[in-house]
């Protein structure tokens, strides 16, 4: 997996030490309707599309090829999607569409067998070393879903 850092104007690329039991699902997992594959992370720093967070804050984007796997469209939910860092016990969601190029909406239709790329943008320290990604599965009530995570080292 790569990720890539501005620094000063500068693009810096990084490889990162993926964490994944299934090699043949690399930065990847499949749920019962969407596969999910993670293209690249980007560490933007403190300033994006005009907005600008106060420090330790930096924006993070995490470019996703959602595929549809059924026949039928599906409707996918951006707060399904979470990240925590260095092992923290809670989990954030993205944050609400707010422009940035490529950034997928708060509520995403995706058409039967079709496929949709963006990213998620996300709020994490600058000196995190580590961060989960999950998503979670609702099928009903009576089903509690499934949790697919994903998990990489930034430092």
């Amino acid at each position: 997996m790569q990720l890539f850092e501005t620094i000063n104007g500068e693009v810096k690329v990084r490889l990162l030490k993926d964490h994944q039991p299934n090699q043949a699902m690399l930065n990847e997992f499949q749920t019962a309707l969407f596969d999910c594959k993670m293209e690249k992370m980007e560490l933007c720093g403190r300033s994006l599309h005009g907005y600008e967070v106060e420090e330790p804050a930096c924006f993070l984007k995490v470019f996703l090829t959602l595929r549809n796997v059924t026949q039928e469209p599906i409707v996918v939910y951006k707060d399904d999607f979470l990240l925590s860092y260095d092992r923290k016990k809670f989990a954030f969601e993205a944050e609400d569409h707010f422009g940035v190029p490529s950034q997928l909406a708060d509520v995403m239709e995706i058409e039967g067998d079709g496929v949709l790329e963006g990213c998620l943008v996300f709020l994490i320290p600058h000196g995190a070393s580590q961060i989960l990604f999950t998503y979670h599965e609702y099928a009903d009530e009576e089903d509690p879903g499934k949790t697919y995570r994903m998990r990489y080292v930034l430092k």
